[in-house]
């Protein structure tokens, strides 16, 4: 008899025991715990049995999945016990290996025996339609309906009639908003889309049919289980698990239907074995197939999608997000694919995408245009624009000077070089074609603007060049309103850092948000506005202390840890992958000296020999609570000296940068700085958010208190434009509880 004290849940290990007594274990374990169902593998003298067991909500499946079991006895691991009301099922092993165990040719040529075998499986069934009455019957023509639905439902709570979750408790609220956004746009494309699957007949489908649910036994046979989503539909509606999504497929389908080979990729072959194993099982003819396969993969994944809504699982939350996240994306390149098809279709869409500022779905659908149609300027112009929307300026400066080749009156384009030209940082070539476009006549308004900007460019330039300039650069009012920043401010906001290591950013945040924000401060911090000993807050001189933010509502919205505006600049400087390596605050009190001058962190490497330039580690956006001046103390940057050793910092020049409500500095962690004395009667407090490559710990700074504070509630319920910045703090101190226990 197997051993149960291990096994904290009672319902588990009443199962186990009822397990026992069909199967004389000796050992068991977990093979997965989730919302939708838990596995167990019990290994005795008789081999490995599997012990199924479902949860309230799916136990009425159960006996579907055993009609499903004595009708396809030789392609479904044999039932031993099954005890419906309690939901539990024990089955024999199947008896081959997973595809998803091996690789290589071994991978394509078992995934090439499932697809035959489930192909030969539905073929098979087709005609038996009383057994198919049995089942749930897929509406294929309301999955894209249903899907938005999905999208479009409140995450945090279940639905009162239905039970289920929205997406947004997967995804967040900001990231459903976006995908419904998206497909509501396209709902008229996939609803046509869909439709065509209507023509297929009606058969088994598994409802999540995926590598690690078939197995191949020796001599080819493919074997097939975990039936719990199993329904009827037409052949195609579950094959996107077998195939990573249903975009390319869709696209190697409409290729084999026209040139009669779907390419030699292993997703093609795949299509094509499976199509060839329907068509001589007799459950359709190929043209059929080939229009009605992939739309019904379409309605399968949107209806895989949706099913996520009856699992709200905490522990797989996150892991259901990643799924939902690429298999929305995969329906949106389908989209665009369907699009790409008609020239006026393509274009809507593409208008669309940039009014929603998706520059690279909309650069995917205007390049594809131009593979395909002639290459007219204001297409080229666009493809130009969205080429520099992405940061790829050379193809963008090519396609432009193709446009403006084709039509060299045209001051528009004239208009887009100067801007091209602007975002390089050019801005002699910028001048030369803004004289140009004004001697086409091109709109005074833009012109004049872009004159202004090109004169605030180079004010800044020249600031990063000089010895004792301080580089400032302005946020437009619009660029602040979109939480967006222009491509060319992007561009002079890197290029200023990464030569000064540091920048100012003026107007990059609301000076009333900001005072609230204060004001906030104040409330929750009042008991760190005195001189003397902070048992959590760590002395960085006179009258001075350094505490951690407790990331709440307040100080853990993502317009202050995730700002929209300055994220790309952080990322530009320290990778997609960055996080927030710490969040804490400077409190200066009245009356306090300056500081010494000080790296916030030493060189990466001491030996002699590497103290030589490298790309940032770490950085950080300061965001003052009251305006820094000479009065209230600002805080002096050694320009450039993230170069040089400390002691040589000394002898160079600081600037004393004035800093007013709203505005922020980014800093490099290797600057040399120091914070000025505080010389009015007011406490200012300093905000500090330290960016870093994932790698990077700061271990210097925290021997006082942690580098970040939350708790597991506010952690649990963060956007996730926070929560991916801050999560390897969480894992860090579950890994540490965990070793402590």
């Amino acid at each position: 008899m197997i051993a149960l004290h291990d096994v904290s849940s009672p319902q588990h290990a009443q199962a186990l025991r009822w397990a026992a007594t069909r199967f004389e274990a000796t050992a068991f374990e977990l093979v997965s715990d989730s919302a939708w169902a838990s596995t167990y593998r019990l290994d005795g003298p008789g081999g490995s049995r599997w012990l199924k067991l479902l949860p309230e909500r799916q136990r009425a499946r159960l006996p579907q999945v055993l009609a499903v079991c004595a009708q396809l006895a030789a392609q479904v691991p044999a039932v031993i016990a099954a005890d419906p009301d309690a939901g539990w099922l024990l089955c024999a092993d199947h008896g081959g290996q997973c595809p998803g165990e091996t690789d290589g040719d071994a991978h394509d040529l078992q995934l090439l025996a499932v697809v035959r075998g489930f192909a030969t499986l539905q073929a098979d069934v087709a005609g038996l339609h009383s057994f198919l009455a049995g089942f749930d019957q897929v509406d294929v023509a309301a999955t894209p309906r249903l899907l938005l639905q999905f999208l479009a439902q409140p995450g945090a709570a279940a639905h009162a009639d239905s039970g289920q979750v929205g997406a947004a408790y997967f995804i967040g609220e900001a990231d459903a908003a976006r995908y419904h956004r998206l497909l509501q746009a396209r709902l008229a494309l996939l609803q046509r889309h869909v439709a065509h699957a209507l023509a297929l007949p009606p058969t088994l489908a598994h409802g999540d049919l995926h590598s690690d649910n078939t197995a191949v036994r020796q001599g080819g046979q493919a074997v097939f289980f975990d039936w719990d989503e199993v329904a009827v539909g037409p052949a195609g509606l579950c094959l996107h698990g077998l195939l990573g999504g249903c975009a390319l497929a869709n696209a190697l389908l409409a290729r084999l239907a026209a040139t009669g080979s779907p390419g030699d990729s292993a997703t093609g072959q795949r299509l094509l074995a499976y199509v060839d194993a329907l068509q001589a099982g007799g459950y359709a003819n190929r043209a059929l197939l080939l229009q009605g396969l992939g739309a019904a993969m379409c309605a399968g994944q949107a209806r895989f999608i949706t099913s996520f809504g009856r699992f709200p699982g905490e522990s797989q939350r996150h892991a259901a997000a990643n799924t939902l996240r690429a298999r929305l994306s995969d329906l949106l390149d389908l989209c665009d694919w369907l699009a790409s098809q008609n020239p006026e279709t393509a274009q809507d869409c593409a208008d669309d995408y940039e009014q929603a500022k998706e520059w690279r779905r909309a650069h995917r659908l205007v390049q594809d245009q131009l593979a395909h149609l002639p290459q007219p300027a204001a297409l080229l112009a666009r493809y130009a624009r969205l080429c520099a929307r992405l940061g790829d300026l050379a193809t963008a400066d090519e396609a432009l000077h193709e446009a403006v080749h084709s039509a060299p009156d045209e001051p528009a384009w004239r208009l887009d070089m100067a801007r091209l030209a602007l975002q390089r940082l050019d801005l002699n070539a910028a001048t030369q074609s803004l004289d140009i476009a004004q001697s086409l006549h091109a709109q005074a308004q833009p012109t004049a603007a872009l004159r202004r900007r090109v004169t605030q460019f180079r004010r800044v330039l020249a600031a990063v060049s000089s010895a004792d300039g301080w580089p400032c650069v302005q946020v437009s009012a619009s660029e602040r309103a979109r939480g967006q920043l222009e491509p060319d401010t992007l561009a002079l906001l890197v290029h200023a850092f990464n030569q000064c290591g540091a920048v100012q950013v003026d107007g990059a945040y609301e000076p009333a948000w900001v005072a609230r924000l204060q004001t906030a401060f104040a409330a929750k911090y009042q008991h760190q506005f005195h001189d003397g000993a902070h048992a959590d807050a760590l002395k960085v001189g006179d009258k001075r202390y350094m505490l951690t933010l407790e990331l709440d509502a307040e100080f853990g919205s993502p317009a202050l840890v995730a700002p929209p505006l300055l994220m790309p600049v952080m990322r530009r400087l320290l990778g997609d992958e960055l996080i927030l390596g710490a969040s804490t605050a400077v409190v200066s009190l009245p009356g306090s000296d300056d500081q010494r001058l000080h790296k916030d962190h030493s060189a990466l490497f001491e030996e002699a020999g590497w103290q030589l330039p490298h790309p940032s580690f770490a950085a950080q956006i300061i965001l003052p609570l009251l305006a820094l001046d000479a009065v209230t103390g600002a805080t002096r940057i050694t320009k450039g000296s993230q170069r040089v050793p400390l002691k040589q910092a000394h002898d160079m020049p600081g600037q004393d940068p004035v800093v007013p409500l709203g505005s922020c500095v980014l800093l490099d962690y290797s600057v040399a700085h120091h914070g000025r004395g505080n010389r009015s009667q007011q406490v200012r407090p300093i905000l500090n958010l330290i960016y870093a490559r994932p790698w990077f710990r700061d271990m210097r700074n925290y021997h006082l208190q942690p580098p970040l504070k939350f708790s597991p509630a506010w952690f649990a319920a963060a956007p996730d434009p926070v929560r991916q910045l801050v999560a390897w703090w969480d894992l860090e101190q579950r890994m540490a509880r965990r070793a402590a226990d």
